[in-house]
Parts: C-alpha cells; structure tokens; sequence
C-alpha cells in the first residue's frame, strides 16, 4: 500500500519536471479555471480537491473540498472532512500570478492518539477565517502548481471522547487549535 502511494506521488512529480517552460504566450493569459490536488495525499492521508474560477482577470473565487482518512506520520487515526472557500485577488490580472485574499475554512475530525501506553479519542470542529497569500504558475501545456499560506482567526470547539483524557490534555488542545487555523498547501492540476 505505501508503494503504491510513493509511485503516485514520484509520478506527479516526474509531471511537473517534464511540464514545458513557464510561457508568456496569449493562451496562458486567457485561463480562467484551474482543477487541483494535494499531491502528497495519499502519503499523508489528507486529501484536498480546489478548483478555481477567475472572473473580470483579477477576481478569483476558490472552492477545496477537504477529507482526511487514515493515519498521520505519527500513526494517530484521523478522519474528518471539510471545505474551504476563497477569494483571491491576482495581482497580475491574469489566473498565473501572486494572490491576495480571504479564506473561510469550516472542518470536522475524529481522531485518536496514543499517550500513555492507550488510546484517547477526540472530536472537533472548526471555522476559520483569515488572510491568504499564494503563488500560481501555469506552463504552457495548461499544467499548474499553486502554493499558499494563511492563518485564520478560529472558532474552535474540542472534546475528548473516551473515558480517560490523556496526562497533557490541556497542551494537545491548545496545539489542536492552533494548528486547524494554519490554511497552507501547495497543489498541481491543470489550468483551461
């Protein structure tokens, strides 16, 4: 199953280096979707689709739809789901450019960790909501990669579900709830 997981990823990987060299061509300057993935889903479990839609060259409006299943590095089981809508604004007034924005972010997870020698389960939701920062190049074959980064103001609410709580409960939430307002990824797809 890993192996299967690493071949994905090595093989989007050899996609972007074999993609054609970044073009000013008149073709690239009229895109105005994108369709996108989390290239490191299947290692992390964490799975992300976003597609966009630029309207009037500058204005951009995001949607991702979010879903975790599995386990993380640390072998803690995840699964949750969730979406995030942006605006961007495209500095250079055209689908490849730097961006401004945004972003709402609304997400559910259910989760265990290990602490303790047992497991203790969790659940929580959230909504986020904050500035956006990104980057966006397209080549000339319509591929793309996209990154960004931005932190959201959170309202926040966490709840252990087993019995027992673990020995640093309060330090887990505390980090919980900052690490779900982090809103930051790097994505390929392509551009039409």
């Amino acid at each position: 199953m890993h192996m299967r997981k690493i071949m994905i990823v090595i093989l989007l990987a050899v996609g972007i280096v074999q993609a054609e060299e970044k073009s000013e061509a008149p073709e690239i300057s009229r895109k105005m979707h994108t369709l996108q993935v989390n290239p490191l889903g299947p290692l992390l479990g964490s799975y992300a689709i976003d597609y966009e839609l630029l309207l009037g060259q500058k204005h951009g409006v995001s949607l991702d739809l979010l879903y975790a299943t599995g386990k993380d590095l640390g072998g803690n089981k995840l699964d949750g789901h969730g979406f995030t809508l942006s605006y961007r604004r495209h500095l250079q007034g055209r689908m490849e450019s730097n961006f401004v924005g945004l972003f709402f972010r609304r997400s559910e997870l259910d989760g265990d960790l290990k602490g303790d020698d047992e497991r203790f389960s969790y659940h929580y939701r959230s909504l986020a909501i904050g500035p956006l920062y990104g980057e966006r190049h397209i080549w000339k074959n319509g591929m793309c990669w996209t990154w960004k980064i931005g932190y959201g103001y959170p309202i926040f609410d966490f709840e252990w579900t087993s019995d027992r709580r673990p020995k640093h409960h309060g330090l887990i939430r505390g980090i919980m709830k900052w690490t779900t307002n982090i809103e930051a990824g790097a994505s390929i797809g392509f551009a039409f």
